[in-house]
């Protein structure tokens, strides 16, 4: 990742200049599961977008969004972001998990958006991805005031190794410490000028192979109410709690396959960002 400037300007990505190809593949599974795969091929980072849809009622429902980086158009790195089809992106709004609601996806030049809607109230999550970019924009839209508000977000940065605690050494960076894995997780509040994370294993480097993979995370913070870090020695999630008074939202999602942690972290501490 090259050092460089993101304005964000409350990252209103709808004025991205984007033309990129977006491919999907589909698959029938059993018991009427369908199988979802949608790749943004950026010619630096690609990204793809894993999720199982089925039927009910004649409504479409998704349990998840899975997430994957990759260097090559075949090749992903199912370490990161969590891949699988029950979703690296939880969210609760409204006292309702959105999962729970029905969904319609469509696509277009370097763009997938997901509206999920229950009588007159939609949620919007919208992806875009550029041109010869790292990066992948995820926005998320809300028809009214997001009360009760909650996204949580998982990563499995470097390897799994699940069996293999003594393996593992999980740490959450931001412009302002190093978090390391706890035995009892608690919650982390970060403060206002910590707006960027970069997920790691202290014990493995991704460098070893694209397979693996780092990941981060920027957001606004003049969004966003607040957001928790839980790191445990597994799984670290991150929480984000969305203000009432805001209906759009904005965030940044990085995956480094292959790369080197040390490199990843110090191209995050090099970004210079403009809030306005």
């Amino acid at each position: 990742m090259k050092k460089s400037m993101i304005l964000i300007a409350m990252m209103v990505m709808t004025n991205l200049a984007v033309s990129l190809p977006v491919k999907i593949t589909k698959k029938i599974l059993k018991n009427g599961v369908t199988a979802h795969e949608c790749t943004f091929i950026t010619g630096n980072v690609n990204y793809r977008l894993n999720f199982h849809s089925t039927l009910k009622d004649d409504r479409e429902y998704i349990k998840g969004i899975g997430l994957m980086g990759g260097v090559s158009a075949k090749r992903f790195s199912k370490r990161g972001w969590w891949y699988g089809p029950n979703g690296f992106l939880k969210l609760n709004v409204w006292g309702k998990n959105i999962f729970k609601m029905p969904v319609t996806y469509k696509s277009d030049d370097g763009v997938i958006e997901f509206t999920f809607s229950e009588g007159n109230k939609t949620v919007k999550i919208i992806f875009r991805a550029q041109e010869n970019d790292d990066k992948l924009f995820m926005g998320i839209d809300f028809s009214e005031s997001p009360q009760r508000g909650v996204m949580k977000l998982t990563c499995y940065p470097g390897n799994m190794l699940k069996k293999y605690p003594e393996k593992r050494d999980r740490y959450a960076n931001t412009a302002k410490r190093s978090i390391q894995w706890q035995k009892k997780v608690s919650r982390i509040k970060l403060e206002k000028d910590e707006y960027w994370i970069y997920y790691e294993d202290r014990k493995f480097d991704t460098s070893k192979s694209t397979y693996f993979s780092t990941c981060a995370l920027l957001y606004n913070p003049n969004e966003v109410k607040a957001v928790n870090l839980l790191v445990s020695s597994y799984a670290i999630v991150t929480e984000v709690l969305f203000s009432p008074d805001k209906q759009n939202y904005n965030f940044i999602l990085w995956e480094f396959p292959g790369r080197k942690n040390a490199k990843c972290l110090e191209a995050m501490k090099s970004l210079e960002i403009n809030f306005n």
